[in-house]
């Protein structure tokens, strides 16, 4: 119970934050629906979709596949480039790009998975289980860093108020709390992401990957060009 106030503080504050910043947000919504952006986009697409129709053979050829293999393979690249800081905690810039680039390795995969015919579900969820965990360790990174901030800023408030930070004592139990669960939850997943992604390089994840993204060009009857679309 002794926790209750500090938590019911932040949470204040917290919804405080999100108040003054809807305003400005509505009014973005609405200089966009208002605008023709979404209309020029849907207009755009519809064009390159008429273009390339007359070119499309029911079935994408080899150079369909090398451009979709090259894709997926440049965000695997970029994934693999941060395997040297999995095993440093301390590097939160790295560990949170490390997360970015395995969201986009994701969504790259998923984006082309239809015409694998669901060899590549292993890679998407692989990437989606290290995009998770590490987004669980920086929102943990974020709680370490606003924590303090939080408290300073409180203090401050505290002090202005009643002229002294007495008062603010109560505040303590509740966000020194919060700040060692996430602490503790911080520990835990970068623990589980570590296991993780070591079991995923000694099964060879990603030598599956580019085994399956490779299949395609080594059988006879993908050897179809699509034909280029007009530069018009």
């Amino acid at each position: 119970e002794g926790e209750q106030a500090g938590l019911a503080r932040m949470l204040l504050r917290l919804r405080q934050q999100r108040q003054a910043v809807q305003p400005p947000l509505c009014a973005a919504l609405q200089r966009f629906l208002k605008s023709a952006v979404s209309a020029e986009i849907e207009q755009t697409l519809t064009q390159v979709l008429d273009a390339t129709r007359p070119y499309a053979t029911g079935h994408p050829g080899r150079a369909a596949y090398r451009t979709m293999r090259r894709a997926i393979l440049r965000r695997l690249e970029k994934l693999n480039r941060y395997a040297p800081y999995v095993q440093y905690p301390e590097r939160l810039a790295e560990l949170h790009a490390m997360r970015i680039a395995a969201k986009c390795l994701r969504y790259t995969i998923q984006a082309f998975a239809p015409l694998y015919q669901e060899t590549l579900a292993e890679s998407i969820q692989t990437a989606r289980t290290l995009q998770d965990l590490l987004g669980d360790v920086h929102d943990c990174d974020v709680w370490a860093t606003q924590i303090p901030l939080f408290l300073d800023a409180e203090r401050s408030r505290t002090e202005a108020y009643f002229g002294e930070a007495g008062p603010f004592t109560c505040l303590l139990p509740g966000i020194l709390a919060l700040q060692q669960n996430r602490a503790r939850l911080r520990a835990q997943r970068y623990q589980e992401f570590v296991a993780f992604w070591q079991d995923s390089q000694q099964h060879g994840v990603w030598d599956r990957l580019r085994q399956a993204l490779d299949a395609p060009l080594e059988k006879p009857g993908d050897c179809t060009e699509l034909a280029p679309p007009p530069h018009a």
